[in-house]
């Protein structure tokens, strides 16, 4: 039977899905497996060189399950999971006594895990800095959450700012600046000693629903429109329309952009850095887990379908447009899947009867 506390983290994981999300473009031309340039009497569109791959087809090597919400690798042999902690003292859930969530290392080869930091808290969304030394995660006190930052070596964990966050996924600027979105709306940085900073106060109209930094500025999303607003400027860009979610490539070469199709249907395009559309990946009923590997040659991303329609966890080739489905029964996986810093494995997560299991899909 489903507890209180599991529908409560069924409907986390959505609102989760739900603030990362959410052919041929009108300005563009598709080839077979290149890159063209298309002159125009008013324009010329300059597409992004991407070098040809070098791997043949995407092949499962193997799958293993974790027990817990997969939040992502610590290293390529290891990953931190949200799970039950029966350790510490219990706490009080809608009217229940329970132990807490807290996060976890969990060793890929030995099968152990152990608590990054073992306290009477709820603890989840955790996002590792680039250097693999600082953990941004979030703390849940019933419907808030209060963000923190985690010393991995020293076990110290620094509060945030006083602002309550929401659920969308944070994103670590560099190895000691952090970027999350508030529950007013606003994108907020905090250095390593939780000293904050409003980067952006939010559109003028609207609420972001997806943001992300780049070098060059600042990409998010509102009122189904999607915005570029440069470093230094005042004024926002309309990039592409009818968008739901945006995912810059790890080079800042390319965006993975989530549009409205019709009023039931999603569709994942890769698109240059001005919005112009280069391939149309997949159309679903919703497009969850956006994510791009290490070196921006693949993207992976969660079909979800009613009526029998296109579903499942898929490996495209952001070069060629090429698809692989992924063997792996995730009928409820919402979140963001998450690659190894190798690219050699995928960690995805879903909810079954007795709680979240992730699996790490190891790529030939």
């Amino acid at each position: 039977m489903t507890t209180k506390r599991n529908k409560a983290a069924i409907g986390a994981v959505f609102c989760l899905a739900l603030a990362v999300t959410a052919c041929t473009g009108e300005n563009g031309a598709e080839s077979e497996g290149s890159r063209q340039t298309i002159q125009k009497p008013d324009k010329t569109i300059t597409v992004v060189e991407t070098p040809e791959p070098k791997a043949g087809p995407i092949e499962v090597a193997n799958i293993k399950n974790v027990e817990g919400m997969g939040q992502g690798f610590l290293n390529e042999d290891a990953v931190i999971v949200m799970r039950q902690n029966p350790d510490v003292k219990p706490i009080q859930v809608e009217g229940t006594t329970q132990p807490p969530n807290n996060l976890y290392a969990y060793d890929l080869q030995s099968n152990t895990a152990k608590a990054l930091k073992p306290d009477s808290e709820n603890q989840n969304f955790a996002v590792l800095s680039p250097d693999g030394k600082h953990l941004f995660y979030k703390v849940n006190y019933e419907e808030d959450a209060h963000g923190f930052i985690l010393n991995l070596e020293t076990k110290r964990a620094v509060p945030t700012g006083d602002s309550l966050i929401d659920y969308a996924d944070a994103q670590w600027l560099d190895n000691s600046t952090v970027m999350f979105r508030t529950m007013e709306g606003k994108l907020v940085t905090s250095d390593l000693e939780g000293k904050t900073k409003v980067l952006f106060e939010g559109p003028k109209e609207g609420r972001i629903v997806s943001a992300a930094k780049t070098a060059e500025g600042l990409y998010y999303v509102a009122n189904e429109k999607l915005y570029f607003l440069p470093d230094g400027a005042a004024d926002p860009s309309v990039v592409a329309e009818s968008a739901e979610s945006v995912v810059p490539s790890p080079d800042g070469k390319q965006l993975a952009v989530v549009k409205k199709a019709t009023e039931t249907t999603r569709t994942l395009f890769i698109t240059d850095t001005k919005g112009n559309e280069l391939l149309k990946l997949g159309t679903a009923t919703q497009v969850f887990g956006v994510s791009w590997s290490p070196d921006s040659a693949k993207i992976v991303y969660n079909l979800m379908s009613e009526n029998g329609g296109d579903g499942g966890i898929i490996v495209a080739d952001a070069v060629t447009g090429e698809t692989t489905g992924l063997s792996v029964d995730v009928q409820n996986a919402a979140s963001t899947l998450r690659w190894s810093p190798s690219g050699k494995k995928i960690l995805v997560t879903t909810f079954k009867e007795l709680g979240f299991v992730s699996y790490v899909i190891t790529l030939k």
